[in-house]
């Protein structure tokens, strides 16, 4: 089908042909209009007739090959590897803890009431942190890093806090408060400074693939916490559970004088 444009007339000679400034053509089956070097598009003189049955020309896309897209990351990895490892490292050592072991502390005078509290404190204080995150304050990821790591603290004073299970070393309910304030806080400010920074450390077309790399780690840092602390529930649990089947076992047998 061929349209006419900018008021060109044109006259028919007889079916199926067409008689314009001179020029016949014929359309129809089997039929072909103008020859055209631009795509459907022949210029008249006072017109313009545009082939609208003319095939599109095919979009050529270009996708970057999986070489490519892991040298972009690994070029930006070099960058802000330390803001890197000190998000990941921040949230690895948060979910050895919390709230798996935090959930474990008991006390005779609060009871069940003093997990509720930690983890309680707990979300409070990353709130603030991540709020003071905000302030403006240039980090280097080397700073960030030492930092980050030096949260692994928390572990022996958490634990502490539970074991041995009948006298623990910390017994008394405002030291894991404490501790859960402490460790919110940090968890909210070091879980956060690094994922602000490590974007203005590169360039602005790279800020984008910096800031998924940084989520990457911190996925990372997530997934490496739970595996630790699944599997110290798991060698944990066990003994636990014995000495409690124990007993069990042994409080009747002593009831009944046998």
């Amino acid at each position: 089908m061929l349209g006419v444009q900018s008021g060109q007339s044109r006259t028919k000679r007889s079916p199926g042909i067409w008689e314009t400034r001179g020029r016949t053509w014929q359309e129809g089956n089997g039929g072909t209009g103008p020859s055209s070097t631009e795509e459907g598009i022949e210029d008249f003189v006072g017109g313009t007739y545009v082939r609208f049955d003319a095939p599109k020309a095919k979009i050529r896309r270009s996708w970057p090959g999986v070489r490519d897209m892991i040298l972009h990351r690994y070029v930006v990895s070099r960058v802000i590897w330390a803001y890197m490892l000190s998000i990941a490292v921040t949230y690895s050592i948060t979910l050895c803890l919390f709230p798996g072991l935090e959930s474990e502390i008991r006390n005779p005078t609060l009871g069940e009431w003093l997990p509720i509290l930690i983890m309680a404190t707990f979300n409070m204080s990353d709130f603030v942190g991540k709020i003071l995150a905000a302030l403006p304050y240039d980090w280097s990821g080397g700073r960030l890093l030492f930092f980050s790591c030096l949260r692994v603290v928390f572990i022996p004073l958490f634990v502490m806090c539970v074991y041995p299970a009948s006298a623990p070393t910390l017994s008394h309910p405002a030291w894991p408060c404490l501790f859960s304030l402490l460790m919110g806080v940090t968890n909210g400010y070091f879980g956060s400074v690094p994922m602000i920074q490590a974007a203005g450390k590169v360039p602005p077309e790279q800020r984008e693939l910096a800031g998924n790399t940084m989520t990457v780690s911190y996925m990372t840092g997530l997934m490496v916490g739970s595996a630790v602390a699944y599997a110290a529930y798991s060698f944990t649990s066990p003994a636990t559970g014995t000495s409690f089947s124990t007993l069990n076992v042994r409080t009747p047998a002593n009831a009944t004088g046998f």
